[in-house]
């Protein structure tokens, strides 16, 4: 076969840590206090607010692009090791006919 044979298993587990890098991206998320504290000036804290938003908002974008590869990643793999399994087969049937 092609020195670029895909390996299945491989490509899963690539899928596999995506996914879990996905998991753990919410360990980085910033969280709005319900105290609300005094830092002397309304306008700091509204870009702290709005820091927050942009930072959380660019979280949940890289963990849907994570999930979307992981996902494309899983697909790919099962591709792969469907058409093996068919190209094994056919090969196994032309064999038995010579």
């Amino acid at each position: 076969m092609s020195d670029f044979q895909m390996n299945p298993a491989d490509v899963q587990e690539a899928s596999v840590l995506m996914s879990r890098l996905a998991d753990r991206m919410s360990d980085l998320e910033l969280t709005k206090s319900d105290d609300s504290f005094d830092c002397g000036d309304t306008v700091v804290e509204e870009a702290l607010a709005y820091f927050v938003s942009m930072y959380n908002k660019r979280g949940q974008t890289t963990r849907t692009w994570l999930n979307g590869c992981s996902d494309s990643l899983h697909a790919t793999a099962q591709a792969s090791e469907d058409t093996d399994d068919e190209a094994a087969e056919f090969f196994a049937a032309l064999r038995a006919k010579l």
